[in-house]
């Protein structure tokens, strides 16, 4: 799996969202698919708040969920949530779910939900953040569109690191430019670029695009550090 660039709170809560849930698939019992069922559930929730209290600039969006996020519409002669009808509907209900799990006493039985609850909170919970932004007029932000991240992690360990040479550039060279992935600490090459070459394309590039979860890049020019950009990935 891809790893996953985390640039912002929400992303960070929705790809928690993403992993308990898979944990609740992997779960060899009632009890721990439960536990990452409702977790799911509550983390999905807070990220919807947050979502809508971005979109609307509104930080006082969340107690009383329904009432102030109307309010908050309605103060901006923004398109009225139809409660009653579609996704918004869903996301009253999985309220309730929410607050079973948060404010309520339940009944023993209650506390093992299946793995399906999970599932319809992400749906839920996506439709619902598209739709906000689309009230405010704003674009949904791209995070809500990935849809796993791993549950535990394997034994196996990460494909090798490639690395590309420029035509005309000797790796033997000390007198030229590196980019460098940090992963688990260790140092691992996958550029040689001609001294003095601007690397802020491929830097980029390698972000969109890596297969390797790592903590940073690190760019060497004739042997100086000349940039280092500490990177956020799930799993690093």
């Amino acid at each position: 799996m891809k790893p996953i660039l985390v640039d912002t709170t929400q992303c960070h809560l929705w790809t928690d969202a993403l992993h308990v849930r898979a944990l609740a698939k992997e779960a060899k019992n009632k009890w721990d698919r439960g536990t990452y069922v409702r977790l799911c559930v509550t983390t999905a929730w807070t990220a919807l708040e947050t979502s809508c209290q971005e979109a609307l600039e509104d930080p006082s969006i969340g107690y009383s969920f329904r009432k102030h996020l109307d309010r908050a519409i309605n103060n901006r002669g923004l398109q009225a949530i139809v409660w009653g009808s579609g996704n918004w509907q869903k996301v009253a209900a999985l309220q309730e779910i929410r607050k079973g799990y948060v404010h309520r006493y339940l009944n023993l039985k209650d506390m093992f939900p299946d793995s399906s609850v999970a599932d319809d909170a992400i749906s839920v919970v996506r439709q619902a953040i598209k739709e906000i932004y689309t009230i405010a007029g704003k674009q949904f932000p791209e995070w809500v569109e990935i849809c796993e991240a791993r549950g535990w992690d394997g034994d196996s360990q990460p494909s090798p690191t490639i690395c590309m040479v420029a035509p005309g550039v000797s790796n033997d060279d000390p007198n030229t430019r590196r980019v460098i992935l940090v992963a688990n600490g260790e140092e691992k090459q996958v550029r040689v670029l001609p001294s003095g070459y601007d690397t802020q394309q491929i830097i980029h590039e390698i972000i969109d695009n890596s297969t390797l979860p790592f903590q940073a890049i690190r760019v060497y020019d004739c042997g100086e550090l000349v940039e280092e950009k500490p990177v956020t990935v799930r799993g690093n």
